[in-house]
């Protein structure tokens, strides 16, 4: 069995079987291999047509020339030579693993799985195994379309908030219809510490007709304040409704719910639709829209309650090499309107909001990945606030920092940093916050 390297993520290893020249036959395995090996499939797949009648059937061209082909979308012929190698070498895992991705890619997810495991079966390095795995949660994701596939997960962890209740940090403000004051010690800021629990399970059932199929999911995230427990909260979200896929494109029509409960009373209730539309003609590229429609009840603040509605777009980038980057980002836009029509809902839900987010996820291990995220939202309200003699106005800016460790597959450890700022123009609105959390996450699938 040749030995196995790092270079199988990326499917580099040289054989060295014998390869016969002719007089006229200027081809050069080294050299082939050697284009390969440094990411320059497009022309290792070039180079590789000019000599692939005379020397098809070698081992070392196979292999090289089947992988190069494969990352050219010709994964047809790549696999044809892959399985060309594996016929006279059976042990060459190097040529195994990428096979199995060329059956994943055929969308072949039994035979890919199979190839998967028989490499995982030689105990491959650590970044090897990593990579499996990714292949092996998408083989299961994709398997949704045609059987009942559920995923969950539980996290438990603690942490400290700097600011529990989003208040002003200076007590003193400026009110031109009352002039120069101070705020009450329970308006500003108050810090805490906490624990939190959260779980989630997403169950996706296929119909009888093809491509056609019934989603749904279920989300309880609650937190609880050591020093500020009028502030202990209860979020339970539901969603569900009916997926098409069609070629490239996954459609979703559904409806939502929620329920927001702080200090054991309910707070905030939400309702409404949604649809998504998702495109990935390119494994590496995904490009999303969605539109959400909601109705928000606050059930002792009834001039609060109003509908939303927001549309945006977003893009999925998945990029090769080191740290094997991701970047993701969206934009969006978007109207609230109060269902009383009095100054007072206008001046609390009257508004339009437009923001965005960019944010990118780095492999630094096979067990250590690295999210990073940057929001912006900008919210401008229609009705005049009397007190201000101003339309309140908010940019509201969210960074996240995200580190989780793998301890096996399905265990692992996430410490998080999420920092907060709020510009207003009316002083009472404008906080920072600062949040840290070590948890424990446990999926299942």
């Amino acid at each position: 069995m040749l030995p196995l390297r790092l270079r199988l993520i990326l499917a580099g290893l040289l054989l060295t079987a014998g390869t016969a020249f002719s007089a006229d036959d200027d081809y050069d395995e080294a050299r082939l291999c050697e284009l390969f090996r440094q990411g320059h499939s497009d022309q290792a797949w070039a180079y590789g047509r000019k000599y692939r009648d005379r020397h098809e059937g070698e081992p070392g061209f196979d292999y090289c020339y089947g992988a190069a082909a494969i990352d050219m979308g010709q994964v047809g012929e790549g696999v044809f030579a892959l399985e060309r190698v594996l016929l006279t070498d059976p042990d060459n895992l190097a040529a195994r693993l990428e096979l199995a991705r060329g059956y994943f890619l055929l969308e072949e997810y039994a035979r890919a799985r199979d190839e998967f495991q028989r490499v995982l079966a030689a105990n491959p390095p650590p970044a090897v195994v990593a990579n499996i795995e990714r292949y092996l949660r998408a083989i299961r994701l994709q398997e949704g379309r045609y059987l009942t596939t559920a995923k969950s997960y539980l996290q438990l962890g603690g942490g400290y908030d700097d600011n529990v209740n989003s208040g002003p940090d200076d007590r003193s403000v400026y009110i031109p219809a009352l002039g120069a004051g101070l705020l009450s010690a329970s308006a500003l800021s108050h810090p805490s510490p906490f624990a939190s629990l959260s779980g989630a399970v997403r169950v996706t059932s296929p119909l009888n007709s093809p491509g056609w199929a019934l989603y749904g999911g279920v989300l309880a995230d609650a937190r609880w304040y050591s020093e500020e427990p009028d502030f202990n909260y209860l979020t339970l979200s539901a969603r569900g409704g009916i997926e098409r896929r069609r070629n490239y494109h996954r459609f979703r029509l559904g409806a939502l719910g929620q329920t927001y409960r702080l200090d054991n009373s309910t707070y905030r209730n939400l309702g409404g639709l949604e649809g998504e539309w998702k495109y990935q003609r390119d494994p590496r590229r995904q490009w999303q829209a969605f539109a959400q429609l909601t109705r928000l009840q606050y059930p002792d603040q009834a001039e609060r309650d109003s509908y939303s509605g927001t549309l945006g777009l977003g893009l999925t980038h998945n990029f090769r090499g080191r740290l094997s980057p991701i970047l993701f980002g969206n934009a969006y836009l978007g109207k609230e309107t109060p269902i009383q029509d009095n100054p007072v809902s206008r001046l609390l839900a009257d508004r339009i909001f437009v923001g965005g987010m960019l944010g990118s996820q780095l492999t630094l291990h096979p067990q250590f990945a690295l999210t990073a995220r940057l929001s912006l939202s900008k919210d401008r309200y229609a009705e005049e606030d009397l007190l201000f003699l101003d339309r309140r106005s908010d940019l509201l800016g969210l960074a996240d920092l995200e580190l989780r460790w793998l301890l096996d597959r399905r265990w692992s450890v996430v410490g998080a940093v999420n920092y907060t700022r709020n510009d207003s123009n009316l002083d009472i609105y404008d906080y920072d916050r600062l949040q840290g959390s070590l948890n424990l996450r446990l999926d299942f699938d």
